[in-house]
């Protein structure tokens, strides 16, 4: 058996909602699905994608021989020397990772993967005013964050299980300790300039950028 026959197998049970009570988290389901597209258009497995349906395997192989989908030679041959109908490409080696970019950005790095790019448009579907796009040049999504769409940003980074930093972990922090606080303002001599403190408007916030010309800082 090859590992797109297994995938075929998993990924029709999925659809038909046959898996009984084994455990498959959501981006598992997700994924097969996915990939499952991929292989119908023709297009090989990548060497990662082939690691992770061989190792769901491994985890529902007692049921799927239960339900007579694979016999014990097959999870055997699939776990310990798999083969594929077209020779996997190797994967590239880019890790999922979420950044703060500074002045209310976040970036988020990762190789082509449609299910994330589409949970990054839907972001897009909630408002009209913090539209995400990607840095051609710097390979990256950057994401405006607005009260309206931070629960959907940490739901998004956390369901693809992107890499995140101190300085993007403090500035949640921040975005959380700032919520139903006053806004306040002040003049700062040294610099000739007006320093403000917005906390949970991000209406104020664009006003200020937009049009007061005002920078982060």
């Amino acid at each position: 058996m090859f590992v797109e026959d297994a995938l075929q197998i998993i990924a029709t049970r999925i659809e038909r909602n046959q898996l009984g009570k084994v455990s498959i988290s959501d981006w598992h389901c997700n994924f097969i699905k996915n990939v499952h597209q991929y292989v119908l258009n023709g297009r090989p497995l990548s060497t990662e994608q082939s690691k992770i349906i061989i190792k769901l395997i491994e985890k529902i192989s007692r049921h799927l021989i239960s339900i007579g989908d694979m016999s014990q030679k097959d999870i055997d041959e699939l776990l310990f020397s798999p083969t594929h109908r077209r020779i996997p490409y190797l994967s590239s080696n880019i890790k999922k990772e979420a950044r703060y970019l500074g002045a209310n950005f976040i970036g988020l790095r990762f190789k082509f993967n449609e299910m994330i790019m589409k949970d990054i448009r839907e972001l897009a579907e909630k408002t009209d005013f913090a539209i995400p796009w990607f840095d051609r040049s710097k390979r990256i999504w950057i994401i405006p964050v607005i009260e309206i769409n931070l629960e959907n940003i940490r739901l998004l980074i956390s369901k693809h299980r992107f890499e995140i930093d101190t300085t993007l972990r403090d500035y949640f922090l921040l975005l959380s300790s700032s919520r139903n606080k006053e806004s306040s303002f002040i003049y700062d001599e040294d610099s000739c300039k007006i320093l403000s403190n917005v906390c949970d408007n991000e209406f104020l916030s664009l006003w200020i950028k937009n049009i007061a010309n005002g920078d982060w800082i």
